[in-house]
């Protein structure tokens, strides 16, 4: 492996790694976001009137119903 980052291609686009050669680590990470809705959309949520299904469900543990 070299010492360059290659994440990304020449416009920018970023590209599958090859980490094969690296050695198994332990890590973890964790993230906070904030998504802002209309009224309809909360209520379409709150309500499980979402086309695609229960969106709570797919979220984290804190945000389930």
């Amino acid at each position: 492996m070299s010492g360059e980052f290659n994440h990304f291609d020449r416009e920018g686009n970023a590209v599958m790694v090859d980490v094969s050669g690296k050695n198994t680590t332990v890590r973890t990470a964790s993230a906070t976001g904030t998504i802002r809705v209309n009224q309809e959309i909360m209520d379409a949520v709150l309500h499980q009137k979402v086309k695609k299904g229960d969106v709570p469900s797919s979220c984290h543990p804190q945000m389930q119903h």
